[in-house]
């Protein structure tokens, strides 16, 4: 495994084995406690019995202790972990729809489209038109920017799809609305939108 893949990797196994031997070592302390309750001898060998016991007993606190620890320790780096990948995906995530933007700006731009930071970066009059007669050109460029962005072939095929399905019948509508006498065949650059019941 790659330093760079070690949050990557399962460390409840790890966990698990901290948690089992804290649990062991309580239990024999459990266990000596008991035999030292049950102890029969002198009055002497009862209290070396239970200093005996009392050393083991500081051992035992200092081990548990010291592997509780370092679990704690263990799971407090794995959530600054997560929350630390999850603060750099989300930057990432930033940094390439800040790619996308700019290319749709340049895209914009290439065509002589200048968006309206007064209306809210809309488009307004020439702009309109200039938009829907180059979206191929403009779609094609966004396309382009996101392949180079890691998306996939289909999800970028797929948004050329999207706003092409819209774009284009506005185009003929915008052709259409532009006439100032009455439309008649002749006039329809494509073939009518069919109409739904």
């Amino acid at each position: 495994m790659a330093a760079g893949q070690i949050g990557e990797a399962d460390w409840n196994d790890l966990l698990d084995l901290g948690n089992k031997k804290v649990n062991e070592v309580l239990e024999e302390a459990r266990g000596k406690m008991k035999v030292h309750e049950e102890f029969e001898g002198t009055v002497d060998e009862k209290e070396e019995h239970r200093q005996q016991l009392g050393v083991w007993m500081e051992t035992a606190t200092a081990e548990s202790t010291g592997i509780g620890k370092a679990a704690q320790a263990l799971t407090a780096a794995l959530i600054a972990y997560a929350a630390q990948k999850g603060v750099v995906a989300k930057k990432e995530a930033e940094e390439v729809e800040g790619t996308l933007v700019a290319a749709m700006k340049a895209a914009l731009d290439s065509c002589g489209i200048s968006v309206q930071r007064y209306w809210n970066a809309t488009l307004v009059g020439p702009d309109c038109r200039r938009f829907l007669e180059n979206s191929e050109e403009i779609l094609g460029a966004i396309r382009a920017a996101m392949l180079s962005a890691k998306y996939g072939t289909p999800e970028c095929d797929g948004f050329v799809q999207r706003h092409t399905s819209v774009l284009e019948p506005l185009d003929t509508v915008l052709h259409l609305t532009r006439k100032v006498n009455a439309l008649c065949p002749s006039l329809v650059r494509s073939p009518p939108l069919p109409l739904s019941s």
